[in-house]
């Protein structure tokens, strides 16, 4: 009979150890899906906020397309105005700034040279300021050229249009021989 309550004390004991070890295990799997949860939890609210910033750089977006696609139609009408072509066919180079008108003429001379003065006009098209240099070139009737001056550094701002003026001494008797001139522009 001792023999059996021992048995039964022994048998309750590990019972009462196997629910403890149970009912400790539970709790750390209780503790374990909670954490899992929290973090599920807090993994959709990461990627709720990640969808909404989402949303709104799209909604941003659609938002400014038709903006960037007038400005690019509003860019080839400008061009195809001074290239005669239609919107569709202009190119890159309906984007380089260009002269747009030039003139020339004899403001003072003597008996050794004549100071030719000259002005031109710029227009550059394009949505970035262009900085470039301007070598005006005086040029007989026959396109030989007599001489030629720099302007350096010249400055013209997106869609506008500058003008510049300067003036050259040329001595004679090539002064006298200046019948045209040509501006060209050295992009920097």
């Amino acid at each position: 009979m001792w023999v059996l309550a021992v048995g039964v004390v022994a048998s309750l004991i590990f019972n009462v150890v196997a629910l403890h070890q149970i009912a400790t295990e539970r709790a750390k799997l209780r503790e374990i899906t909670a954490v899992q949860k929290d973090l599920m939890a807090m993994d959709n609210e990461g990627f709720s906020k990640i969808g909404e910033e989402m949303t709104n750089q799209q909604a941003d977006l659609a938002l400014l397309l038709p903006l960037v696609e007038k400005q690019q139609m509003v860019l080839a009408t400008m061009s195809s105005m001074i290239s005669n072509t239609s919107p569709s066919q202009s190119t890159v180079f309906d984007l380089i700034p260009r002269v747009i008108s030039k003139a020339a003429r004899v403001t003072e001379s003597n008996d050794q040279w004549w100071r030719w003065a000259y002005t031109f006009r710029v227009w550059n098209p394009s949505a970035f300021p262009a900085r470039m240099n301007a070598k005006v070139t005086f040029m007989d009737a026959n396109g030989f050229i007599i001489d030629y001056r720099m302007n350096n550094s010249i400055e013209v701002y997106p869609h506008m249009t500058n003008s510049f003026a300067d003036s050259e001494l040329i001595d004679l008797p090539g002064a006298e021989n200046v019948k045209a001139i040509r501006v060209e522009l050295i992009q920097l």
